[in-house]
């Protein structure tokens, strides 16, 4: 269904963003509204340990291996004391994110998606849902 697929967040002191990102072509345009939509709903009411537990240890390799360079690490501490006012080690970072539970990332789904989302869409547009439509859709 799309050649490419991922979330990114930017977090700030008082707001922030999360964006999700999907490449397809335009024969599969209306399929992908959809899917993206049950996806976010079912992040926001259902998260099963497993998928859980692998989110966690992706997150976990990519901050160990992320310790390998310099530069990463040195856009991870500027970025703690832009937001944090402090760099935070590693070990407080594995700790918080072993503590992590299913009701958490629901909590957090639910306040985050809770407004209507921003689209952006290039290509041929023309089977496009409005976006009256897909707001509704992802609402729930």
């Amino acid at each position: 269904m799309v050649y490419t697929v991922f979330a990114h967040h930017t977090p700030y002191q008082d707001d922030g963003q999360f964006i999700l990102y999907a490449g397809t072509g335009p024969e599969k345009l209306t399929e992908l509204i959809p899917v993206l939509a049950d996806e976010i709903i079912r992040t926001a009411n259902d998260i099963e340990e497993t998928g859980l537990a692998r989110a966690k240890s992706q997150m976990r390799a990519d901050m160990l291996m992320g310790r390998e360079s310099m530069m990463r690490r040195a856009n991870q501490q500027a970025a703690h004391l832009i937001h944090y006012g402090t760099v935070i080690d590693l070990d407080r970072k594995l700790q918080r994110l072993d503590s992590v539970t299913t009701d958490d990332v629901m909590r957090a789904a639910r306040r985050i998606f809770k407004t209507r989302p921003t689209l952006a869409a290039l290509g041929p547009l023309d089977q496009l849902d409005s976006y009256e439509a897909i707001s509704r859709r992802f609402a729930g």
